[in-house]
C-alpha cells in the first residue's frame, strides 16, 4: 500500500491559553508548546501538502516561534490558515500577520454578550472587540485582500437566541472571512471533560428547530457560504464532500499534536491507540496505513472505534446503507453537520 497524499494537515502549536472555556479539552492536557525543529521535520515529511491549519487545543499566538511557522511553511508554497480567540492581535502580532500573512483567519465566539462571553469563555469581550478591529483596521488601511477573517461560532444551547446579535458583531467589525458553524463534540475525548453545565450545553431536536426559525439563519447560511469561498482550511479539506465518498480527513488530512503525535483528524486525541509519532516518513507511512483501514472500515458501514460520536462518521455509514444506533440528539446534530459542509 503506498502512502497517501496529504494534502491538508492540522498542527496544535500549543496546548496553553489564557481563556478557560470549559468545553475545551486542552484546559485538561498538559501544557506545553510544540517544538519548532518537530514542525519543520513534519512539513519536510509531506511534499504534497497544500494547506496547514495552525490550531489546536490552545491559542497558537501564544507560542513564542509561531510566525517562524507561518514563514516556513509559506516559502514552501503552502496556504496557512488558524482559529484564535481574538485577544493577542496586538500591534507586533498584527504586522506580523500582515507581513505573512494567512489566508484565512477565524476568531471563536459564542455570544455577542458580556456577560455570557466571559462566563463561556473566560475572557473580556471588549479586548477581543478592540483587538479585531485593529487588525481589520490596519489591513484596510494598507489595501490588502488577505487575510479574510471571520468567526468560528460553537452554537450551544443557551447562546441560539443570540445568533442574530453574532450576525450584526460581525457586520460591526467589517470582517469580510464569514463564519463556520459548529455543535460542540461528542466523541470521548471532549466529553471525558465536560461538566454537568457544560453537558447541558448540547443540542437536541427542539434546539435544532429553533435553529431553524431564527432570524439569524438566513444572514449565517450566507456567511458560511462566503466562508467556504474563501479558501480556508476545512473548505479546501472538505471540497465537494458527498457523504458516501468517505471522510476526507482518513483520504487526504492528518492531524499534529503539540508533542508530536500523529492522528487521523483533529477530533481523535488517542495516537497511542489510533495514531503514530512523528519520525519522519514512517511516521507518516504508519498513518496512512492506519487512515486507510478506518476508511475502508467506515465504507464497509462501520463507525471505527476511533470514531464513535462522530456526526460526520454516522453520516458516511449512513450513506453507504450502515446502520447507526445514535439518539433524536445525535440525529438533529448531523442535521447541522448537513448544513454547513461546503458543497
Amino acid at each position: 500500500m503506498g502512502m497517501m497524499a496529504i494534502e491538508c494537515l492540522q498542527v496544535e502549536p500549543t496546548t496553553r491559553c489564557n481563556f478557560t472555556c470549559g468545553f475545551c479539552c486542552g484546559r485538561a492536557m498538559a501544557q506545553g508548546d510544540l517544538e519548532l525543529e518537530t514542525f519543520t521535520e513534519l512539513i519536510d515529511a509531506l511534499p504534497s501538502l497544500r494547506h496547514i491549519e495552525l490550531q489546536g487545543e490552545g491559542e497558537p499566538l501564544l507560542h513564542p516561534r509561531f510566525f517562524e511557522m507561518v514563514r516556513y511553511a509559506r516559502a514552501r508554497g503552502i496556504r496557512v490558515s488558524f482559529i484564535t480567540n481574538g485577544s493577542h492581535f496586538t500591534a507586533e502580532n498584527i504586522e506580523a500577520i500582515l507581513e505573512a500573512p494567512p489566508e484565512v483567519i477565524f476568531v471563536s465566539i459564542e455570544s455577542p454578550e458580556e456577560q455570557a462571553f466571559q462566563e463561556i469563555r473566560g475572557g473580556l469581550l471588549g479586548k477581543v472587540k478592540k483587538r479585531v478591529a485593529a487588525l481589520m483596521a490596519a489591513k484596510r488601511e494598507r489595501g490588502l485582500e488577505r487575510p479574510r477573517v471571520g468567526f468560528a461560532i460553537s452554537i450551544l444551547k443557551r447562546t441560539l437566541d443570540t445568533l442574530p446579535g453574532i450576525v450584526a458583531l460581525y457586520e460591526e467589525l467589517g470582517l469580510d472571512g464569514g463564519v463556520s458553524m459548529q455543535p460542540l463534540q461528542r466523541m470521548e475525548a471532549y466529553a471525558s471533560v465536560y461538566t454537568p453545565e457544560v453537558e447541558a450545553q448540547l443540542l437536541g431536536p427542539d434546539d435544532m428547530k429553533r435553529l431553524r426559525k431564527s432570524p439569524a439563519r438566513g444572514p449565517l447560511l450566507s456567511l458560511q457560504e462566503l466562508g467556504n469561498q474563501n479558501g480556508g482550511f476545512y473548505q479546501e479539506l472538505w471540497g465537494r464532500w458527498k457523504p458516501d465518498q468517505g471522510c476526507p480527513w482518513l483520504a487526504k488530512g492528518l492531524y499534529a499534536s503539540r508533542t508530536g503525535d500523529l492522528t487521523p483528524c483533529c477530533s481523535i486525541k488517542d495516537a497511542h491507540r489510533f495514531g503514530s509519532h512523528l519520525d519522519g516518513a514512517n511516521g507518516v507511512e504508519a498513518m496512512s496505513r492506519i487512515s486507510a483501514e478506518l476508511s475502508a472500515e467506515l465504507l464497509g458501514g462501520t463507525v471505527p472505534a476511533a470514531c464513535q460520536g462522530c456526526p460526520i462518521a454516522e453520516t458516511v455509514v449512513t450513506a453507504v446503507g450502515g446502520v447507526v444506533d445514535s439518539s433524536p440528539a445525535r440525529r438533529a446534530e448531523d442535521k447541522l453537520v448537513q448544513i454547513k459542509r461546503p458543497t
